[in-house]
């Protein structure tokens, strides 16, 4: 049902309760526009000490300054006063102090000594926040640019979209292994909470998504079980919400995840570590990085090897990961960053339970949630996969500069599976099918970047024009054995409460089914983000793109006793996206903001009427508010979005007409903070309340329906202490919890009821040693975290049911060493 007056009211009142006391230590000056260094303004510093005279240049020209402070100290300025740009300004300030600027953008400086030549993020101690850029490392949770909306480096307040991130500190911290485990704690996205080592799956806004997730701005996986992107290799995790085809072209309406790799960090660091935990786990990590002596490179090389069971018997978590990158200075105006990554995987898919047997008792109880429904010795799955490209950056000059970002994806996976056919529940029998599925899968993505700044007077332009291009083949061959189906089903059928396997030798060697799939995608977009008087801004973007594909199928086909291909299904598509965004920052902190969006994801196929398929489609519009305070070092923001999901493939009861005539809207609201105090505490807290609901099918039933999986409320929080006591120096302590909503699902007639689970940290650093505990659903909560089903499509009753287990407590103690931080 639709999101009432008085929720939304009700919603209203706690977001604005929620940021209340942080408006009252609110005294913050934030940057208004990127052009603030070229803008003339009239400073007046006195001649005093350097650390007090930056000081006061940084609330006259709001440019983001990061230094060491003993660089400093000591130090005097003779002053600046009179009319000059920013930059003019603060080189004055520096005259003879031995210190020089070095800008990461026309907003952010680190200050560095005069013979220093690092182009990289500076930690700074003392600072309330050392974010130079939205690719740098941030120290604490409080990230406040992001790169992904935009695709330029802005300050997520001046963003008219909600955003989440995650930097590489919260994803150490809460121990996560993947990229769904380090976004359990964000607003708007829910991450399946099911046991799955293999692949990363989740809902943005009400909304499935198999291709959103990128890495360093290109799309990286092309189908969902190609690739696991390694969160030990990526610097931060930033969360889109809400369409977003007008800077990435194809994608869901939901939102995307863009990954941002480790990158060179122009100096001398490096951190090995050992882990071991739960279910025999045993890991080994390093990170290292440095400067070549001959040559303006820098290099960084982060790895890890693990060798794990898991909570299920059978199934192990083994990866291998390897990700050198290398930067090089060609000159002040140019540097090309050399990106790339090699991953191995050992696991299994772990395929639910029947319904009956673990969300309800069967004749005989409850199943076991650590038991293995496949064949040791037959299942498993091996994939390897890689990646490399690069980012080339190169200023013309203070206003024009290009970007041109390149990578290509490989990844081959061979997956052994038994899956489940039917299951007799009076005696507790599972009947199994083989399957060996052998899939390839290959990507190459270009997109060329044009920026130019642009002063007017009133308004400030950054104008963004950009051409990609993505390629794209799929291909998998899914082997069985016929004698199941010629008479047999019950040849491989397993006891789920008395299991002896090996019983019967498995064959999977009979080609039964295959896919060939390839698209192509030119896209050709412009953006113009308009800063008017230093405290409105306004996003206009626009896109067209050009997009095809093929997909061939193969069918086995018993009179020829093989696979017959199937005429090939063809897209062919052009469609035009925008959004619009209005925000305004006020002298408070506050930023509300409206925004516009749309999205497109073609999809092969045709109608009843043998009609090719259109693209599916989506629009929506977002209002929230924005407040960044800097003196508490905290962010915080609330959207109210409203999203449909149109030309959505739709079949009736006879399951013999089709067309798009398919409709899904989700409403909702989200409310997300993220706050480092003085005193030691910081604290990210987040909550999502989402109606999605099916509003249009050519199946009467699922009309008014929640989509599969879509719980309406989810809400988290997790808390983290650094004493401040000398006593303590080093010691870090964290707990957090997460709540999970019902779900249903695709018949809305079984129901998974609500959960929570809490995970907590501690660590403690001395020198260069850290030892850290980590301990994730710490109470080993045993649960059901989703159900799905067949459903009969004239009466809408589910005709087979399964259910998945949530993750059990997970346990980590690591040790790393350190150097050169």
């Amino acid at each position: 049902m639709p999101m009432t007056p008085n929720k939304l009211a009700l919603a209203m009142m706690l977001a604005s309760l929620s940021i209340y006391p942080a408006v009252s230590q609110a005294n913050s000056e934030m940057p208004r526009s990127d052009q603030q260094a070229e803008a003339v303004v009239a400073f007046k510093v006195a001649a005093q000490p350097l650390e007090q005279a930056l000081m006061q240049f940084g609330r006259q020209s709001k440019l983001q300054l990061s230094y060491k402070p003993d660089m400093v100290q000591g130090k005097i300025s003779a002053g600046v006063e009179g009319t000059y740009t920013a930059k003019q300004a603060l080189n004055l300030l520096l005259s003879g102090t031995g210190i020089r600027a070095k800008y990461i953008d026309n907003n952010a400086v680190i200050l560095v000594q005069a013979d220093q030549r690092s182009l990289s993020a500076i930690k700074v101690e003392g600072q309330s926040n050392t974010e130079v850029n939205a690719w740098s490392e941030v120290e604490g949770f409080v990230v406040l640019r992001s790169h992904a909306g935009s695709k330029t480096d802005t300050p997520i307040i001046e963003t008219p979209q909600a955003i989440s991130v995650v930097n590489s500190a919260m994803i150490q911290s809460r121990g996560s292994d993947s990229v769904s485990q380090s976004l359990r704690y964000s607003s708007g996205i829910h991450p399946f909470a099911h046991f799955d080592t293999t692949t990363d799956l989740y809902t943005i806004r009400g909304i499935e998504s198999d291709n959103g997730i990128f890495l360093d701005g290109t799309q990286h996986r092309v189908n969902r079980f190609d690739s696991a992107i390694e969160p030990f290799g990526v610097e931060r995790i930033e969360v889109i919400k809400g369409p977003s085809s007008v800077l990435y072209g194809a994608n869901s309406p939901g939102g995307l995840i863009n990954a941002v790799s480790k990158q060179p960090l122009g100096k001398q660091h490096g951190e090995v570590g050992i882990s071991v935990g739960s279910y025999q786990r045993k890991q080994f990590t390093a990170d290292i990085g440095g400067q070549l002596p001959s040559a303006a490179m820098d290099y960084r090389i982060a790895t890890l090897v693990r060798n794990s069971d898991t909570q299920i018997e059978h199934i192990q978590d083994d990866r291998t990961f390897i990700a050198p990158s290398m930067t090089w200075n060609v000159s002040d105006r140019t540097s090309l960053t050399l990106l790339s990554y090699y991953q191995e995987d050992k696991t299994d898919y772990a395929f639910g339970y029947p319904m009956v047997g673990s969300l309800t008792s069967g004749a005989k109880g409850k199943l076991d949630d650590d038991l293995f429904l496949g064949e040791p010795g037959f299942n498993g799955t091996e994939r390897e996969h890689y990646s490399v490209g690069y980012m080339l950056d190169h200023q013309f000059s203070d206003s024009l500069s290009l970007r041109q970002n390149v990578r290509y994806f490989d990844s081959t996976a061979d997956r052994h599976e038994m899956w489940s056919s039917r299951f007799l529940a009076d005696s507790g029998t599972l009947l199994r099918l083989p399957a060996a599925r052998h899939q390839n899968s290959d990507s190459l993505t270009i997109d060329n970047q044009l920026q130019y700044l642009m002063d007017s007077g009133l308004i400030q332009h950054k104008i963004l024009a950009g051409i990609d291009y993505r390629k794209t083949h799929f291909d998998q061959e899914i082997s069985t054995d016929l004698a199941v189906f010629a008479g047999n089903p019950t040849k491989y059928a397993l006891d789920l409460y008395n299991p002896v396997y090996g019983v019967t030798p498995v064959t999977a060697n009979t080609l039964y089914s295959s896919q060939e799939t390839d698209s192509k995608q030119l896209g050709v977009y412009l953006q113009n983000q308009m800063t008017i008087n230093d405290n409105v801004i306004a996003t206009l973007s626009g896109r067209y793109d050009r997009a095809d594909g093929k997909t061939i199928n193969g069918r086995f086909n018993t009179a020829a006793m093989s696979v017959l291909k199937d005429p090939a299904q063809r897209s062919d598509d052009n469609e035009f996206t925008s959004r619009v965004g209005l925000a305004y920052l006020s002298e408070t902190g506050f930023a509300p903001y409206y925004s516009y969006s749309e999205s497109f994801l073609p999809i092969t196929g045709v109608d009843s009427n043998n009609k090719t398929l259109k693209p599916e489609t989506g629009k929506q519009n977002e209002l929230g508010v924005k407040f960044q305070s800097e003196s508490a070092n905290s962010f915080m923001t609330m959207a109210l979005f409203d999203l449909v999901r149109e030309n959505v493939k739709t079949t009736d009861t006879t399951g013999e007409q089709i067309n798009q005539t398919g409709e899904i809207r989700s409403q909702g609201i989200e409310l997300e903070a993220t706050a480092s105090f003085d005193n030691g505490l910081s604290l990210t807290s987040a909550y999502t309340h989402t109606e999605a609901r099916i509003k249009k099918s050519l199946s009467d039933y699922e009309e008014g329906l929640t989509p599969l999986r879509i719980p309406e409320d989810t809400a988290s929080m997790w808390l983290e202490y650094h004493p401040q006591m000398a006593a303590l120096n080093g010691l870090s302590v964290g707990v957090g919890g997460r709540f999970t909503g019902r779900t249903y699902d695709q018949s809305n007639r079984i129901s998974v009821a609500s959960f929570s689970v809490f995970d907590a940290s501690a660590s403690y650093r001395l020198k260069n040693w850290s030892l850290s505990l980590n301990a994730t659903n710490m109470f080993d909560r045993q649960y059901v975290a989703q159900c799905r089903s067949d459903v009969d499509q004239k009466t809408g009753i589910p005709t087979q049911s399964d259910c998945s287990f949530g993750k059990r407590r997970q346990i980590n103690l690591s040790a790393q060493y350190h150097w050169g931080e």
